[in-house]
């Protein structure tokens, strides 16, 4: 394959794959270095590049066509996930997905990259999407889970509660099966919201009785430790940041 020719059919693409399938790598390589300095083709980040000619001009990338850029299995988590599920309230200029083949976080076009090691065990879905084919994205529940274990990956806590409460419904087993895996205050987060949500998402006494069971002594938090004490859950051993109405208000939308 001539270079002209990958460069009009390949939007993100590798250094690396390029080179395989262009006919001459070495002027494929010089190629790209008078491509970059002529606009024709975008560094993204070093060994990453976005065709700006043929049916690319004048369009730049969009984040999931990166993430997929970097690693085709890569998998969509934390706030990117919430977006990507359709659920997200507050704009993020950061990606997160979970990747082998990326250690460090980058900045392209003012987005924050974040790479995180894959997990173990987790349960993802393939999404389409305009941008790309498929992509992996964590379950509605993997979601719920991750977000509110997590939540400075996700936007806050008040983010959190508020998008992962949008999901029309959710497979409370599921959630109690990933929970069991996590720390006790996740446990206590999690068994609160599902309690809140109960006659929402049909939640069964049973998966309550077996997330409290999970629990200790706490007190357990909702937010940061600094972040105050204005409010209390006896039953999840929960300290709220706001006053309960305000935290109620979160999951309810008013």
């Amino acid at each position: 394959m001539k270079f002209t020719e990958y460069i009009s059919t390949h939007h993100v693409f590798k250094t690396s794959d390029l080179l395989d399938s262009c006919d001459s790598p070495s002027s494929a390589e010089e190629q790209l270095r008078i491509a970059v300095k002529t606009g024709k083709v975008e560094r993204i980040r070093q060994g990453l590049y976005a065709s700006m000619v043929g049916r690319y001009e004048g369009t730049l990338p969009d984040s999931l066509e990166v993430i997929a850029g970097i690693d085709p299995e890569a998998i969509v988590c934390y706030h990117t996930a919430l977006d990507v599920l359709g659920v997200a309230h507050d704009v993020s200029f950061q990606r997160e997905f979970q990747t082998n083949k990326l250690k460090t976080s980058f900045e392209y076009r003012g987005i924050r990259y974040v790479p995180y090691p894959s997990g173990v065990d987790l349960r993802t879905r393939k999404i389409r999407t305009d941008a790309v084919r498929r992509i992996n994205v964590t379950t509605k529940e993997q979601t719920l889970c991750d977000c509110l274990a997590r939540p400075d990956r996700a936007g806050g806590i008040k983010e959190s509660i508020r998008t992962v409460s949008s999901f029309a419904y959710i497979d409370c087993n599921i959630v109690v099966e990933l929970a069991i895996s996590l720390d006790k205050t996740s446990v206590s987060r999690i068994g609160w919201l599902l309690s809140q949500k109960a006659s929402d998402w049909r939640v069964p006494e049973e998966a309550l009785d077996k997330l409290r069971s999970l629990l200790g002594k706490g007190p357990y938090r909702l937010g940061k430790t600094k972040a105050g004490n204005e409010g209390w859950s006896p039953e999840w051993r929960l300290v709220f940041p706001e006053p309960i109405e305000e935290v109620e208000s979160w999951i309810t939308g008013r």
